[in-house]
């Protein structure tokens, strides 16, 4: 049974392929690729691991009809690595690259980038074990081309890479101590080799133009911001009790508001069917309130 569905990937003939993480029997995660046909059918699955967690992200189609999956393996080393790994169109595993060195790190989303190159972004924890967005280039047989490191010294990490018209990629995510709160969502546009004219952030701006307000003697932030729909948002920096909340969309209106009874002073459970642009209005037992800001992502 699937753990964890990761990625998928659409194909002409209606059929799907898609990738995650299966449970087994040693307690442990294996990667798994799976194609469904066009009327939900399972053409075939093939797990992949080993003796510890192994997962795939994300997955692209070759120009031979077979499959690279892009994910993380911690069965091949001591700290985890990016994997990568070619499957036939039938789903038979062809061959397996591991990227990394001495510290964690993970590939989160692979795109073709033409006939015989693939491009994928994640994290690496190389400098000074901190996350940095990576944007790296390979073959269409997972051989290492070039790659970079973002994020200027922040914790930064890339969830999603595409290429671009000029033959270059653009890479997004996540990064903090850069821009309109705690964490703000980073976007990397690099040429075909995978650099950048600057390594400086040029421009910063709220995505959710609301002002935020908080009581004169509080520091109240929220982590992680932006966060994914159904998940906990953590409140630091406020030593008063919560008496309730209310969400509202860039529009102003109300879309979720707190449960009859509900008391916090340490987070909320993200409800499932906010999503997108809002703001977020704390009510406190004291009489006071403060509003947020707030970016959800769908799941």
């Amino acid at each position: 049974e699937a753990s964890s569905l990761n990625g998928g990937l659409a194909l002409p003939d209606g059929s799907v392929v898609l990738c995650g993480s299966l449970n087994t029997s040693n307690g442990d995660k294996d990667g798994f690729l799976m194609r469904l046909n066009a009327n939900g059918d399972e053409a075939w699955l093939t797990p992949y691991g080993g003796n510890e967690d192994d997962l795939f992200n994300a997955v692209a189609g070759r120009s031979d009809g077979g499959f690279m999956a892009c994910g993380s393996s911690r069965s091949v080393a001591s700290v985890q690595r990016i994997a990568l790994c070619g499957f036939g169109s039938d789903g038979s595993f062809e061959w397996e690259r591991f990227i990394g060195n001495e510290t964690d790190a993970s590939g989160a989303d692979i795109d073709r980038a033409g006939s015989d190159r693939f491009v994928f972004t994640g994290y690496s924890e190389l400098t000074g074990g901190q996350r940095d967005m990576i944007v790296t280039l390979v073959t269409e047989f997972g051989w290492f081309l070039n790659g970079n490191n973002f994020g200027n010294g922040s914790p930064a990490d890339g969830s999603s890479v595409d290429t671009t018209t000029d033959g270059g990629f653009v890479a997004a995510g996540w990064i903090e101590s850069i821009g309109p709160g705690p964490r703000a969502i980073y976007v990397v546009k690099t040429d075909q080799d995978c650099l950048t004219s600057s390594t400086s952030v040029e421009s910063l701006f709220d995505p959710v133009p609301v002002q935020e307000f908080l009581p004169s003697d509080s520091q109240i932030t929220l982590t992680p911001n932006p966060l994914d729909s159904g998940a906990r948002l953590n409140i630091h920096g406020s030593s008063r009790e919560l008496q309730r909340f209310v969400i509202h969309d860039s529009s102003g209106r109300a879309i979720a508001r707190s449960a009859q009874g509900w008391i916090s002073s340490t987070g909320i459970d993200m409800p499932t069917d906010v999503e997108g642009l809002c703001h977020l209005t704390l009510y406190f037992r004291d009489g006071t309130t403060s509003t947020h800001p707030l970016v959800v992502l769908s799941e």
